[in-house]
This record gives C-alpha cells, sequence and structure tokens, in this order.
C-alpha cells in the first residue's frame, strides 16, 4: 500500500549547496519529516551537512566516490572527467544501496549527469528516477552546455537512466511531455514537492507598490536563464519607462555570452543603458537574504527561455509575490491570471510588452501576491506532496514486480560499470584497451538510444 515505502533520495548535492536538484529533495524531505515519516539522504557532497530535521538521515559518501573517481579516472580517456565523477557517485552509492539500505527501500535519483544508470539493477531497490534537467537538454539551449569529450557518453547514460527507471516521471508538464516524445513512452508529471520551511514576514497590506516597482531575478546570470532577453526587452522601453522599474538580479556569472564570454561583462559592455541601471546584478548571496527579498519585492521575474521548474516561482509565491514567468519555465502551469502574468519564452518584445502592462496594473499585485499565499497552501501541503510521492514509490515497486522487468533492466549501466571494474581489476591489461572497449560501447549504446547524431 502507499505510504510504506522508505524512501532514499541518492544525490549528488545537498546541503549548503542549494541548485534545483538538492532543492526538489529537500522540499520533499522536509514535508516527511513534519509528518513523522523516515527518510534516507544518500549523498556524495563533500561538504553535505545534516539539518538536524527529525525522521531525515543523511548518509555521506563523498571520500567513497573519490576513491571510485580516482579509479575511474585512471582507465577513461582523458578528457572524461564529467563521465569519471558521475560513474564514481553512482557507484558509491550503488555499494551502499546493496549493503546498507532500509527495509523497503525505494531510491528516489534524476537524470543529470547519468549518475543513475548506475543505481538500476535487479540486485538494489526500486528506482524512480525524475526529469531534472539533463546535460543534453542544457547543451541544446545553452552556449554554455557541457562540451567536453565525454558529453556523448553523458548524454547517452542519462537517457538510459530514464529509460531503466521502474519510474520515470517529471515536474513539470513541459518537462514531461520533451521526455515523453523524445523516449516514446508515456513520462507522467507530478507536482514538485513544496515546503515554506522559513518563516517570513511577507507582505499583509493592500497598498499598491511605490516606484519604482521593485523586481527579482533569482538564478545564475546565464543566456537559458533569459538574461540576454530581458536586457533585450528592456532596450524596448523608452528611457521614462525603464525609470520606474529596478529589477535586481541574484545568481553567479556564468561564460554564456556570445563566444563564451563573461555575461555580465557582456551586458555591460552591450547595453550599457540597461545593465547597472534599471536591471542590477548583484552576484550571489546566501539563501536567507535570497528568501526576505523575494518576500519584499513588488514582483518575481522568471524570463527563463527554458527551465525544467524554477523553484523560485514557488519561494516567491509563498512570500506573498507575484509572478510574471515565461513559458518556458516549466512553473508557468501554476500560475493564472489571479497570481501573476505569462509571456512567450524567448521574446523580448512579449517580455517588453509584459513589464509595460505591469507599470500600469502595479495596484493589482499586492492582492495577486495574497492569492499566490492561499493557492500554494492548498496545492502543497505536506500531505498532499507526501501522497504524491508515495504513490510514485508505489509504481516503482509493482513495476519492478513486473515478469518483464528483467527486460527493462538490462541496459547500459549494467553492461558497462561490470566491464569497467573488470578492467581495473586487470593490472597486466594495457590501459589503452580499456579506452577503446568503452569507445566501442559508447557507440554501440548511443546508436541503439538514438544519440549518435
Amino acid at each position: 500500500m502507499p505510504g510504506t515505502a522508505h524512501p532514499v533520495f541518492a544525490l549528488p548535492e545537498w546541503l549548503p549547496h542549494l541548485g534545483g536538484l538538492a532543492t526538489f529533495y529537500l522540499h520533499l524531505a522536509r514535508c516527511r519529516s513534519e509528518l513523522g515519516l523516515p527518510t534516507t539522504i544518500l549523498t556524495t557532497q563533500k561538504e553535505a551537512v545534516d539539518p538536524g530535521w527529525p525522521h531525515v538521515t543523511v548518509v555521506k559518501l563523498a571520500d567513497q566516490r573519490y576513491e571510485h573517481f580516482v579509479r575511474y579516472g585512471q582507465w577513461l580517456p582523458d578528457g572524461w572527467e564529467v563521465a569519471a565523477m558521475s560513474l564514481a557517485a553512482g557507484t558509491a552509492m550503488r555499494d551502499w544501496l546493496r549493503e546498507h539500505a532500509p527495509a523497503n527501500s525505494v531510491t528516489f535519483a534524476a537524470e543529470f549527469l547519468g549518475y543513475a544508470s548506475i543505481l538500476c539493477g535487479p540486485e538494489l531497490p526500486p528506482l524512480v528516477v525524475t526529469a531534472h534537467g539533463s546535460m543534453g537538454q542544457i547543451a541544446a539551449r545553452s552556449q554554455g552546455g557541457m562540451q567536453s569529450p565525454d558529453a556523448g557518453f553523458v548524454r547517452m547514460i542519462e537517457s538510459d537512466a530514464l529509460l531503466r527507471a521502474d519510474l520515470t516521471t517529471a515536474y513539470s508538464p513541459t518537462n514531461a511531455a520533451e521526455w515523453s516524445a523524445t523516449l516514446q513512452r508515456n513520462i507522467p508529471c507530478i507536482d514538485p514537492p513544496f515546503f515554506p520551511y522559513q518563516d517570513l514576514d511577507t507582505k499583509e497590506n493592500t497598498a499598491r507598490p511605490s516606484a519604482p516597482l521593485r523586481c527579482i531575478v533569482v538564478g545564475r546570470l546565464q543566456d537559458w536563464k533569459g538574461a540576454l532577453t530581458l536586457a533585450d526587452a528592456l532596450e524596448l522601453l523608452t528611457p521614462d519607462e525603464r525609470t520606474k522599474l529596478r529589477i535586481d538580479w541574484y545568481g553567479g556569472d556564468t561564460s554564456t555570452a556570445p563566444g563564451g564570454a563573461s555575461l555580465a561583462q557582456w551586458l555591460e559592455q552591450h547595453h550599457p543603458d540597461v545593465f547597472g541601471k534599471c536591471l542590477r546584478w548583484h552576484g550571489p548571496i546566501p539563501r536567507e537574504q535570497v528568501l526576505s527579498r523575494q518576500a519584499e519585492a513588488d514582483l518575481c521575474l522568471v524570463p527563463s527561455m527554458w527551465d525544467t521548474l524554477n523553484f523560485t516561482a514557488l519561494e516567491a509565491m509563498a512570500a506573498g509575490t507575484p509572478v510574471a514567468i515565461s513559458t518556458g519555465a516549466g512553473a508557468a502551469y501554476l500560475v493564472d491570471d489571479d497570481t501573476g502574468f505569462t509571456f512567450p519564452a524567448n521574446n523580448p518584445q512579449a517580455l517588453a510588452d509584459t513589464l509595460r502592462h505591469l507599470l500600469t496594473q502595479a495596484e493589482q499585485l499586492p492582492a495577486m501576491g495574497q492569492r499566490c499565499k492561499q493557492q500554494l497552501a492548498e496545492r502543497f501541503a505536506p500531505a498532499a506532496c507526501v501522497h504524491r510521492y508515495n504513490e510514485a514509490a508505489q509504481q516503482a515497486i509493482n513495476a519492478r514486480q513486473s515478469p518483464y522487468a528483467h527486460l527493462r533492466l538490462d541496459g547500459t549501466g549494467n553492461s558497462l560499470l561490470p566491464l569497467i571494474e573488470t578492467i581495473m581489476q586487470a593490472d597486466k591489461l594495457p590501459r589503452r584497451s580499456s579506452r577503446e572497449l568503452i569507445s566501442a560501447l559508447t557507440q554501440k549504446f548511443s546508436q541503439r538510444l538514438g544519440l549518435d547524431g
């Protein structure tokens, strides 16, 4: 029955790191903690910390990952550091699951970097893989996408994880549709977990925001996060309209400008009338400050060309701040006319029109923010979040018990990992032989998955 499984969240990142992957499972773990349900966090994050939440156990495998990384690095081709790290993380997690997995375990992981490919096997607990945002998807949309020699291999094992998992899910309709079309199988969408775990002094008044209108963007200053689109949109506004806007962007710089340069430097050079004026970039700040500034803002802006979700939209809504979000961000499906505004992705004119409309409708924003809080509280109650993922765990258990499960489990990770381990144990085998065998396997499975183009 749903609710009997013990979830193990297998993660290459965890607190204090708070990228999207860690954020997703942090919210789910906190929801379970609030309801008194046990959860195990299995992480290879070197600086991982235990938040001290009741019923949440954090197991750290950074040392084991490093040992495997050294071994893989000796045998994999030159320049395959990302693949070596991913395989090492998956191997460390697999070893722990074999020896220490709690009774009735179900493993939850993501396809990101492909480590979950190593966690799917008949001797391991049932596996739920969530399509979080693969390197292949990012590379297709960003100048800063993965370009290293092992990029094809990493994309291959990412897809393999999605294909072989006992259950594959996504947490936005757009990403679910993209993977369903790519893999030619139904990938269901499950609402992401969300728990407003920090109490905030949120806005309770309905007064009109004062000028300039304060907007906040949270995320890396990155091309696919919509930084270029936003700068182009602001250029389309009149100087007078720009004086009525203040947009604060919090997040680290990236080398995703045209030509691979620093995006902050590129914006400063090519948009001097916008960057540093109505659009102010502040770099990364502590998460507690981010949450407070989201609550203080009049509007949360999400201009992404593409995002599997974008948790900052949910954080802002929980703080009583309405959202203006592009249709390229997965969280757009959670925003309606009562709680914010949507606009077409990668369309500077549409974004400029939205910002211009906001300037004439600013008095509506406080009431929208209150409706955001109400709707989020109803849809993302801890019991509802936990129920959704308990059902996913049970579906994975049922799939593993299917008489045809062995057909799905026989894939890249199941074949590749034993081969590499055998090679590493053969001390007299020439190093180049392992590289040639891995290259042949990569080509074979890339062809099978349609990734060799």
